[in-house]
């Protein structure tokens, strides 16, 4: 037998609900002075109207930058034959300064569904675990859990409530139902969408083009986790509001299993640089004939089988600005086009390796970016001159053709 009592006393006075904690029983415990302190209510900006005092302001041009929500980080996912991979960094940031480096980024809703975290923190993590309580609420009435479809259409729904309010969040949610695996994109405006290959926030356009380049449905799973742990190394060694560590996530048929739980991108620097014969600290890659030392004078004093011509390469930009490197990507479609560079470069290239890198490269760039396309222009620059390899090859006919080697049709 099991008997229980409810107090519904509460019934008879709701504006009780209403009161600080302090205002109840507290009272006759002899702490009126505390009591005092508890606000009666939220402080509002002393403006005329508080629900748009950031857009006001920012309007106002009063104070230039106050109101802007600097933020960065890099999530993505991807569907594959063996189920979904998220994989995000872990930086939290405020403009220049690094909040935090151990930042969790995806939220655990249930053994069978995933949130990621870009844009505001405090939004992102209110937001999804409010869902993870809906979601488990929906699972005690009906006896079986929610779909992913149904999960993200409540988050989609809550964020189109609140549209225009401020809310700064770009999310995936990735799970497993009844019909197998399933990956959607939903943002504070509340649009939301299904797809195959999502990349979110800062860092995203340098991990599309890794994504990009390396992505096809049938990678097993340990190539499908190395993709999403190269992708997001790449983005957090361009984009300064990502870093931390990396992890990496994969939902399968009987739930979500934490692959790499968290491996500091700094290592994956040395272990990236490794595999292409270099240091990782070396700002000069050179043939093993080039043997060049830099002084502290930034004086290059070469062997001397150095003194026939050799290669050089410089950015100039309208500021008068001039450096020299060995890898550049300028214009908008660059951040695409420095994820399949750094993923792809080595300075041991053939010329038929280099030449390819550098099409697929452009290629990448104009499948993102609206702003680049037409043809694919190459040119080879070595001691007798110059060449031109490609003299133009359309982007359209370039991407059929990568879709092809993928096994797609190109209009997916």
């Amino acid at each position: 037998m099991a008997t229980a009592a409810v107090d519904f006393t509460f019934m008879e006075d709701p504006s009780r609900f209403a009161l600080g904690h302090l205002m109840e029983q507290d009272m006759d415990m002899g702490l009126d002075c505390a009591a005092s302190c508890e606000p009666d209510a939220f402080a509002m900006a002393p403006v005329d109207n508080p629900k748009t005092f950031c857009e006001d302001m920012k309007k106002s041009g009063a104070a230039p930058g106050l109101m802007d929500f600097k933020k960065g980080t890099t999530t993505l996912g991807f569907v594959f034959q063996g189920g979904i991979i998220i994989a995000v960094d872990s930086r939290a940031s405020m403009g220049s300064y690094i909040g935090s480096q151990t930042v969790k980024k995806v939220i655990e809703i249930n053994d069978f569904l995933l949130g990621t975290m870009a844009g505001g923190a405090a939004d992102c993590s209110f937001w999804e675990r409010h869902l993870t309580r809906l979601c488990r609420m929906h699972e005690l009435r009906h006896r079986e859990r929610i779909s992913v479809a149904a999960a993200s259409k409540l988050l989609a729904n809550i964020f189109y409530g609140y549209r225009g309010q401020g809310l700064s969040c770009g999310t995936m949610v990735a799970g497993w139902d009844k019909s197998g695996p399933h990956l959607y994109y939903v943002d504070d405006q509340g649009d939301r969408h299904k797809g195959n290959v999502f990349s979110v926030g800062s860092g995203s356009t340098f991990a599309y083009g890794v994504l990009d380049s390396g992505y096809k449905f049938d990678l097993s799973v340990e190539e499908a986790v190395e993709l999403g742990r190269r992708s997001i190394y790449h983005a957090t060694h361009r984009d300064g509001a990502s870093g931390g560590v990396v992890r990496v996530y994969h939902v399968h048929e009987k739930g979500w299993t934490k692959v790499i739980p968290g491996e500091d991108v700094n290592t994956l620097h040395y272990m990236y640089a490794n595999e292409k014969g270099l240091k990782g600290t070396d700002e000069w890659c050179t043939a093993p004939n080039m043997k060049m030392v830099r002084k502290k004078s930034s004086n290059f004093h070469a062997s001397p089988e150095l003194t026939q011509l050799v290669p050089h390469l410089y950015y100039v930009d309208d500021q008068g600005d001039r450096h020299k490197g060995n890898v550049f990507s300028v214009g908008s479609g660059s951040t695409f086009a420095y994820g399949v560079l750094d993923s792809g470069y080595k300075f041991d290239l053939s010329v038929e390796e280099a030449v390819e890198l550098g099409r697929r490269s452009i290629y990448h760039a104009t499948h993102r970016d609206g702003a680049s396309g037409g043809v694919v222009r190459v040119y080879h620059v070595h001691e007798k001159g110059w060449t031109k390899v490609i003299p133009g090859e359309d982007v359209n006919d370039l991407h059929y053709m990568y879709a092809k080697e993928k096994g797609l049709t190109g209009t997916e």
